[in-house]
């Protein structure tokens, strides 16, 4: 069964399990696959899918006319017959019209008295704001058409998200990797980075921040796909540590480490006070 499972999100679209009614068409699966950009905007996806329909010429009769469908003698169109023994009575299916309860002396030429033909067509389906890999859609009525004139059976959309490759998306909330240079974390700064939606946002970086600091900036993650509020961008400060340096550079650097003091270093200093204790010890 491809329902199940009692998830918000299927409830919220309609999903349920598959407890077809007697001679509902078949459900059918596709997958389709949106950009990470389609999942947070919402979209609307043009798919062909090749399914039964309901033949028209004879709507669904499967005869050629309405004059051609009779009852069914051996079950009087209860399309079941019983069996009595004792005090038990057993139904079964009616082996002459094959559970039907009627039968069709001239059939339409159209759909071979199926009462359905197969066609491609285009469907068109429209993905929600916050959709995530994995979730589905169900499109009520989409799947194959029914043989006995029932229902038409349900067509399940499995979504998959294309990764993007600035961003990393945890549920509602996206994470950024920001790379800063240390003289910019040592100084603080101010950067322009691109949101999940396209945008630019400043955010300021305060000095002496350190690598893997990460900050977070409310409502610029995905929509909640149930409509409930929006998740966080989070960004990830990654300090890089220069190389190549030109012997002006290093020259720079060696003056500047002659005038650290363990001020500058406080979990350097932290740890090595530990270490020196741990000896002692």
């Amino acid at each position: 069964s491809m329902g199940g499972g009692g998830s918000i999100f299927e409830s919220f679209f309609g999903f349920d399990s598959e407890e077809n009614s007697l001679r509902q068409g078949a459900s059918k699966k596709i997958s389709i696959t949106v950009s990470f950009e389609e999942a947070i905007k919402g979209a609307e996806k043009q798919i062909a899918i090749t399914n039964y329909i309901t033949c028209d010429p004879c709507s669904g009769s499967g005869a050629k006319s309405s004059k051609d469908i009779k009852t069914c003698s051996t079950c009087s169109g209860s399309g079941q017959v019983f069996q009595t023994r004792g005090f038990f009575s057993m139904a079964s299916t009616c082996s002459h019209c094959r559970g039907e309860g009627k039968i069709i002396t001239n059939p339409c030429s159209t759909c071979r008295g199926q009462g359905r033909v197969r066609k491609k067509q285009n469907v068109k389906i429209h993905i929600p704001a916050g959709v995530d890999n994995n979730m589905r859609l169900k499109m009520t009525g989409y799947g194959d058409a029914s043989e006995g004139g029932g229902p038409a059976g349900d067509l399940y959309v499995f979504i998959t998200v294309s990764p993007h490759d600035s961003f990393e998306r945890d549920g509602d909330d996206v994470y950024l990797r920001l790379p800063i240079t240390f003289t910019e974390a040592s100084l603080g700064c101010k950067k322009e980075i691109p949101t999940p939606e396209g945008k630019a946002y400043r955010i300021s970086i305060p000095e002496g921040a350190q690598n893997g600091k990460t900050f977070r900036i409310r409502d610029l993650g995905f929509p909640n796909v149930h409509g409930a509020g929006k998740g966080d961008l989070l960004v990830n400060i990654s300090v890089e540590t220069p190389v190549n340096l030109s012997s002006k550079q290093v020259e720079l650097l060696k003056n500047f480490q002659n005038l650290e003091t363990d001020e500058n270093h406080p979990k350097k200093k932290s740890f090595f006070d530990k270490v020196k204790s741990f000896f002692k010890g």
